[in-house]
């Protein structure tokens, strides 16, 4: 009788136990759910610039679907973290505070670069302390503010749990263990979204709908969770279908034909002009914009100067922001509009490949050219650090090594006057022909609070304080590029200097970004004076992997078989971006290849399979002299 009332004991404790694991099992899920659907709509709200309505009908009404798929991202992450920390409400807090942190950032880089927050953006949280400088301040402090109360409420569980604790420890790890394999596989598996025959990326299919060309439509029409997995991580540029070393060698063969004709009627040389590259920090015209009404006209002398050099507009990838992107595309030739979507930061997320690519900066070094990069700035912004010595810069100058550090009233960064006094520092202290690419930074947002006392006045954008401490930052810009080449006019080297900007400002807002269209608000000015030939010539929007070109032309000097197609596709398609074609002699703007001429959808074609070869492929072109 002792023995069956023990036994029944035992049973009643054993039941009572994995009713207590089966209750924990429970509740783990259950919070977990609730976690992954609150933490997809504070996404949702965030990527919608906190328009709850559409929001709410997104989750029950639009994309149903694509809102579950979503959360079961974010469950999987949370069921991770229990497994990592142990703790079901710490793990659920976690997820919450890192679901708000990619809301304020995807809700802010929506505000100043008109672009949600993508997976390369990621490495720029080293970079924090300059991230925080561009951020609202009171959605910083609303943040910390955030954060500190979830730390203390899981401080507070964390007590509380160790008193509550009755499940086996044994079982407890192993069942860690377990859901710690089981998510990490799942995690990485969907890590690989962009990946041939991804199951989890097919489940979306029937309710997504892609948009190669707007990463902004993207995040828009399926969501934050769906539009940040479509930028993981794929191959750079997709395969083309003739892809082979055989066609290849015909391609080769035929530009080095191209290249021969051209070079037949050339006579001149680079080897004594020097280049200036200057991308102008957000150096824009704003009486290009309809819509706004400025006091006087900030960039007066930059006018006369393209009236007597050769002048016209640059087709920018970026609008208030993706500087690094417009400089990719300006030194190597490579344009991002054939890339996958997902390659949104080349300088980022094809690092590894940057020594294999061409560029004007290991052209004109193999020419005998000393090469210099500065950018007045960090380091790591972007790699450049990295990026700069792929492309066999020999010199990086930054804002810890930069002779010229002056800045101008508030500004906090290193004004234009100086960059420029940097650069013939160089010029005149190298015995070789220079070679110098100036990023530079005085434009740099934020504007409000730079120039107290500037005279412009603004109307007609949504922040018109940041409007006219812009004003007055391009009028200081426009007289410091005077005051250059003003000294070059009389210096004794050949000197060409490409001045562009590299895309607008941020702060129009959308009902001036409305009223302009795509072209207008991606156009910035671009001069390219020499101090060896002086006179008017317009070339209207180009884009920047076609300023090599232009080099070449104004020196009479010969072209490889790479310059020989950009020379090709400039003549039929003198600019382009993703969703944005200019063609050659089309009387209204062109949103996707399709519309294109054969001969234009051809010479793209050849483009593209360059740009695969050399991306993704075997970089046959390389090994048979395509850049050479």
């Amino acid at each position: 009788m002792e023995k069956t009332r023990t036994k029944t004991k035992k049973n009643e404790k054993i039941q009572i136990k994995w009713l207590n694991v089966l209750k924990t099992i429970l509740a783990t899920i259950c919070l977990g759910i609730s976690t992954a659907l609150i933490g997809n709509f504070i996404l949702q709200v965030f990527q919608n610039q906190f328009d709850f309505e559409r929001a709410v009908n997104y989750m029950f009404f639009w994309e149903t679907r694509l809102y579950f798929l979503g959360a079961l991202v974010l469950f999987i992450i949370y069921m991770w973290l229990v497994s990592l920390i142990g703790n079901r409400w710490i793990s659920s807090i976690g997820l919450l505070i890192l679901t708000l942190c990619f809301g304020i950032a995807t809700q802010q880089k929506m505000v100043f670069r008109g672009e949600p927050l993508y997976p390369s953006d990621l490495s720029m949280i080293k970079e924090w302390r300059f991230l925080i400088q561009m951020v609202d301040i009171k959605i910083v402090i609303a943040a910390l503010a955030g954060i500190g109360l979830a730390i203390i409420l899981c401080v507070f569980l964390v007590k509380k749990t160790k008193k509550n604790q009755t499940e086996s420890k044994r079982l407890k790890w192993f069942s860690r263990g377990i859901i710690f394999i089981v998510t990490s596989m799942a995690l990485v598996y969907i890590s690989n979204f962009n990946q041939l025959d991804n199951h989890f990326k097919e489940s979306f299919s029937p309710s997504a709908y892609w948009v190669p060309f707007s990463q902004q439509l993207n995040y828009k029409n399926n969501g934050f969770i769906p539009g940040f997995l479509y930028n993981l991580n794929a191959p750079a540029v997709d395969k083309p279908t003739n892809y082979s070393e055989e066609y290849i060698e015909e391609l080769v063969l035929k530009y080095k034909d191209k290249a021969n004709e051209i070079n037949q009627s050339r006579t001149g040389s680079l080897s004594d002009t020097n280049i200036i590259y200057v991308m102008n920090e957000s150096f824009s015209d704003p009486y290009a914009l309809d819509g706004i009404n400025i006091s006087e006209d900030p960039i007066p002398k930059i006018r006369i100067s393209m009236k007597s050099h050769l002048s016209g507009k640059v087709l920018s990838q970026g609008l208030g922001g993706g500087t690094a992107n417009i400089e990719f595309e300006a030194l190597t030739g490579l344009s991002m509009e054939p890339m996958a979507p997902n390659i949104t930061t080349p300088y980022s997320q094809l690092t590894a490949n940057m020594e294999n690519f061409p560029s004007i900066s290991s052209y004109l070094k193999n020419e005998g050219f000393a090469t210099t990069a500065i950018h007045p700035f960090n380091t790591t912004m972007y790699k450049r650090n990295e990026v700069y010595k792929k492309l066999e810069f020999d010199t990086f100058i930054d804002e810890t090594t930069i002779s010229h550090n002056k800045i101008i009233e508030q500004n906090r960064y290193i004004s234009d006057e100086s960059s420029y006094k940097e650069v013939m520092d160089q010029i005149q202290n190298s015995k070789e022909t220079d070679f110098i690419h100036l990023v530079t930074m005085q434009n740099h947002m934020d504007y409000s609070g730079k120039y107290p006392n500037t005279r412009f006045k603004f109307e007609g954008a949504a922040d018109n304080n940041e409007a006219v401490n812009y004003l007055q930052d391009i009028e200081y810009s426009d007289i410091a590029l005077q005051e250059l080449l003003d000294t070059l006019d009389i210096f004794s080297e050949d000197t060409m200097v490409i001045f562009w900007g590299d895309h607008l400002p941020g702060f129009y807002g959308n009902e001036i970004a409305d009223l302009n269209g795509r072209v207008k608000m991606h156009e910035t000015p671009l001069v390219m004076y020499t101090n060896f030939d002086k006179k008017e010539e317009y070339i209207d929007t180009i884009s920047p992997i076609y300023f090599i070109n232009h080099i070449l032309e104004k020196n009479d000097a010969p072209v490889q078989p790479f310059h020989a197609l950009l020379r090709e596709l400039e003549k039929v398609l003198p600019a382009f971006e993703k969703g944005i074609y200019l063609e050659e002699g089309a009387s209204e703007l062109k949103i996707t290849r399709d519309e294109l001429n054969d001969e234009t959808i051809e010479l793209l074609e050849d483009y593209d399979t360059v740009m695969y070869d050399i991306t993704t492929g075997s970089n046959y072109a390389e090994k048979l002299g395509f850049y050479e």
